[in-house]
């Protein structure tokens, strides 16, 4: 039809934000562009300062439950991530979203298990199903759905930073 398309597809946290300013100016709101990016970029630092020196978590990201898959390197989920103060036990894997195991997750038993509310696949209680409910995040109460915001490529992801960050770290947000 000759319509001009514009294809966003950030796997970054920077190439969201650059996004944002694109969009901006391709629909000639560049200044309007500008201060968002400039707002998420506040926002993010404003969480990096109140968990500065803090140790990360290590934590287990689900992505889906049937089948179990978790965000792997070069994503922008395990990007997001490590804002909030979380060390990703997926984010070596060079596939993008690949199939993980109980067994995998056993092995690597993580500090906490973050996921977002899933339509039409909830999630299950852990504390009730054999092998999760062994992980020491499950026994000491770390697991963690969020807001879908977390899996957004837009200005909402730095609503799911800081609505993670604060479960995280509750003592630095009050």
């Amino acid at each position: 039809l000759g319509l001009p398309v514009y294809v966003a597809a950030p796997r970054n946290v920077e190439k969201i934000v650059q996004s944002v300013e694109e969009i901006g100016r391709i629909t000639d709101c560049t200044e309007q562009g500008r201060r968002l990016a400039m707002q998420m970029k506040k926002r993010l630092e404003n969480v990096r300062l109140r968990i500065a020196r803090l140790p990360p978590v290590r934590a287990f990201f689900i992505t889906w439950l049937d089948p179990l898959l978790a965000p792997g390197k070069n994503t922008f989920e395990n990007d997001v991530l490590s804002l909030a103060g979380v060390t990703s036990i997926t984010s070596d894997i060079p596939q993008y979203y690949p199939r993980y195991s109980l067994e995998q997750i056993l092995v690597k038993d993580p500090d906490a298990i973050i996921t977002v509310k899933q339509e039409g696949n909830p999630i299950p209680d852990f504390r009730k199903i054999a092998g999760w409910r062994d992980l020491r995040a499950v026994k000491q109460g770390k697991v963690y759905i969020l807001t879908e915001y977390l899996q957004h490529p837009s200005p909402l992801f730095v609503d799911g930073v800081e609505e993670l960050a604060k479960k995280l770290y509750p003592e630095r947000f009050q």
